[in-house]
């Protein structure tokens, strides 16, 4: 026997979810707390098309037995349901339930025109305060790089330099732990380490691949390069009394030129060690020599990374 029938929220539209409570008193046994999940494709088809059920549930709560409907209507007005079966010999007849109209609750027949979102007031003003403030900004950004790129190339310039002097304080330290071990080293391998800590600065600071290139490669590399660098005199240098460019430029040129020649000498010489097919002796003196004027070459080279005439 239905002793009540609950429909939460008790009104319902089209696509809304409800919970659908029936409370009864049957002779129906429970094993203990059991909640029966009914079969909804057979209990429900035949009105699949007026409402879905999302799950059907028959339990005992305190001293009645509750049959739980979730719920969700497709269609307005009275929805009737088939008699629910728990097992063979025990059934439910589930009470119809209504499912309102909008249309015939707000005796509305079309639908409403669209209107813009409500703002709270000052909104309008709020939003267009905040891209002024941008646009204001970026003007005010964009004048400071243009105006003040000094600075930016100041602290690049900072930048690289110390990146710059970190590679060539490594190298050095290289070489002075090279010093200190060269009277144990073949001279094969003593070139071949040389040659190594030569290309591993030029490649880090240039970066570019040194190891790839022939001795005449990298004379001519480095030569293009410091000779372009150094050709870019500086605003102090140019507002000097007795500058005078042309007299400068050979100068720098007949540096680079020296010291691309040294360059090559030095690395002909590591390579005519390293390759060649009879033994070559070099005394710790000859090897001390060949290190100092490679710390000469790295210093000059940091240097005109660094600076500019």
């Amino acid at each position: 026997m239905i002793q009540s029938a609950v429909l939460i929220p008790k009104e319902i539209y089209c696509g809304d979810e409800a919970n659908y409570i029936i409370t009864l008193k049957t002779n129906f046994e429970f094993s203990n707390d059991e909640i029966i999940d009914i079969n909804m494709e057979e209990s429900f088809k035949t009105i699949e098309n007026d409402v879905t059920i999302l799950s059907a549930q028959f339990y005992k709560e305190g001293g009645n037995d509750i049959l739980n409907l979730k719920i969700i209507p497709w269609k307005t007005g009275a929805i009737q349901f088939n008699p629910i079966q728990i097992t063979e010999n025990f059934s439910i007849n589930v009470p119809e339930i209504f499912v309102n109209s909008i249309l015939e609750k707000t005796n509305e027949e079309t639908l409403q025109p669209l209107q813009s979102p409500i703002l709270v007031p000052g909104t309008t003003y709020f939003i267009y305060s905040i891209i002024f403030i941008t646009v204001l900004f970026f003007v005010f950004v964009t004048g400071f790089l243009l105006k003040f790129s000094q600075v930016k190339n100041f602290f690049k310039k900072v930048f690289f330099k110390n990146l710059h002097s970190r590679n060539c304080r490594k190298t050095l330290k290289k070489l002075k732990l090279l010093k200190k071990s060269c009277f144990d080293l073949e001279e094969k391998t003593f070139a071949k380490k040389l040659y190594e800590i030569l290309c591993a600065f030029f490649s880090e600071n240039f970066s570019n691949d040194f190891f790839v290139l022939t001795s005449s490669e990298i004379k001519n590399y480095l030569y293009n390069f410091v000779t372009l660098k150094q050709f870019v005199f500086s605003e102090k240098e140019i507002q000097r009394d007795n500058f005078n460019e042309e007299n400068l430029k050979l100068e720098a040129k007949s540096k680079c030129e020296n010291q691309s020649l040294e360059l090559y000498e030095i690395l002909e010489m590591l390579d005519k060690i390293k390759f060649s097919s009879e033994q070559i002796a070099l005394s710790v003196e000859e090897k001390n020599q060949l290190i100092e004027s490679v710390e000469k070459n790295v210093l000059f080279y940091e240097e005109c990374e660094n600076v500019t005439l």
